[in-house]
């Protein structure tokens, strides 16, 4: 449609030409939602990080004029209830645009499932998306009539992008009207729609009263994202500590699973073996000297199972390697020299000893000699 025309305006019949288009979304997948466990919406939907930002790129691309695409990905279930899996968005090349209208002509379906085809085989269209550059994120009778008309399927939904401000507002099918989303998340963090009035593009609204509402408004939505985001967070938080203690608690079992396997195996392979009795001599009496009996003596033999590593053989062959071992020798050679130092130095001392005790003792006898040399 025309700028001059309001976006409420009909839709006229040539505004839209979507032949070819399957509003199937294939089978459902049973999978936990990649979001919160908490969140509490009527349709969720969850955006992988670079499908939303190639959406958001889209969109910046043209400042002028509106630009569209479809977004695909996979109807998924969980416990809490159906939700949109976004995986992947494909531009709407080849269609029509204005300042405030975007048309999908047979040539932008037929590049669409072309694109789909070859890099996303295993994905269906889930829902369609376009840019509103400037003028809000109120969706029109157009846009309403796209989504009734040719995005009527389960859970099949429409976005609406002002690159400009930066809003986003989100609408889908539900029992037979166009109900608005609230909130979306992208990669689990959770962002909030900006859903409006349809009259706020046709209707200024004057006073102080109506812009501090909408401050207020305003202010309490950019908290409750904000909230939405703190307790996201918290269970990321909680969820990554649960699995690292989950991951440090078998760690600890395996260790000791382990260690009990080994001392088992251990005792298993080298357990104590009494020695086994292989014969036994007969006893002989004994007597002293006088004839008298002592008693008897006896042999028993036995065969007791030596390591292989406690054998002289190994031993002899650990010692000769150690020998070796010019470290080894250095040591052995310290040791003796301390040794033979060590037995140097008593026997020196034993001499000055000896050497002492006799200049003493001839020191004692001197006297007696000379008296007896006396005439």
């Amino acid at each position: 449609m025309s700028k001059q025309k309001k976006k409420s305006d009909k839709p006229a019949a040539d505004d839209v030409q979507v032949s070819g288009w399957s509003d199937d979304v294939g089978k459902i997948h049973r999978r936990p939602f990649p979001g919160p466990a908490t969140a509490n919406q009527w349709l969720r939907i969850s955006f992988d990080s670079q499908a939303y930002a190639d959406i958001l790129a889209h969109a910046r691309e043209s400042l002028e004029a509106e630009i569209c695409g479809v977004m695909v990905g996979d109807l998924c279930e969980d416990d809490r209830g159906l939700y949109v899996d976004v995986k992947g968005a494909i531009r709407g090349s080849t269609s029509r645009s204005g300042g405030t209208h975007v048309t999908y002509t047979q040539e932008t379906w037929d590049e669409i499932h072309k694109v789909r085809e070859s890099q996303y085989p295993k994905l269906s269209i889930v829902g369609w998306y376009h840019s509103h550059p400037g003028f809000g994120v109120n969706f029109s009778d157009m846009d309403k009539f796209i989504q009734q008309n040719f995005f009527s399927g389960p859970a099949q939904f429409a976005l609406v992008t002002d690159p400009l401000s930066g809003d986003e507002a989100i609408c889908a099918n539900h029992e037979g009207q166009i109900k608005p989303v609230d909130c979306f998340w992208v990669n689990g963090r959770q962002r909030r729609c900006r859903n409006d009035s349809p009259d706020s593009q046709d209707h200024v609204q004057d006073g102080s009263s109506s812009a501090n509402q909408s401050q207020v408004a305003t202010a309490i939505g950019q908290l409750d994202q904000r909230v939405s985001q703190l307790m996201q967070y918290i269970e990321e938080t909680q969820t990554s500590n649960h699995r690292a203690n989950t991951f440090l608690m078998m760690f600890v079992a395996v260790c000791i699973i382990g260690w009990l396997g080994y001392k088992v195996m251990d005792n298993i392979f080298n357990a104590y073996m009494p020695p086994e009795e292989i014969g036994t001599v007969a006893p002989m009496p004994l007597a002293d000297s006088e004839g008298n009996n002592l008693g008897y003596v006896g042999i028993k033999a036995y065969w007791h199972s030596i390591p292989p590593e406690r054998t002289m053989i190994a031993m002899q062959n650990m010692l000769l390697e150690q020998i070796k071992d010019p470290t080894f020798r250095s040591l052995i050679v310290e040791q003796i020299k301390a040794i033979e130092a060590e037995e140097k130095a008593k026997a020196e001392k034993e001499k000055q000893a000896a050497e002492t005790s006799a200049k003493q003792q001839d020191a004692a006898t001197s006297p007696y000699l000379e008296q007896e040399t006396k005439p």
